[in-house]
């Protein structure tokens, strides 16, 4: 793998001497983008995907109203 895009997340963001992610991919060489601010069309496809686990599966599972 040679790149990953990411968004903002504190999960994925850091310094790399701080950040057990950002070191991971600081050792294999892997560059990290992250999306712009305030631009969910940039991973929409994974927020519409998130978007039909939580209607499709956890409200139906969880017997839950949107």
């Amino acid at each position: 793998m040679l790149r990953i895009l990411t968004d903002r997340g504190t999960e994925y963001c850091g310094r790399v001497d701080q950040h057990d992610y950002q070191l991971y991919l600081a050792i294999n060489d892997i560059d990290h983008t992250r999306t712009k601010a305030m631009s969910p069309q940039t991973n929409g496809i994974c927020e519409r995907f998130h978007n039909a686990i939580l209607t499709e599966f956890y409200q139906v599972a969880f017997r839950k109203k949107p």
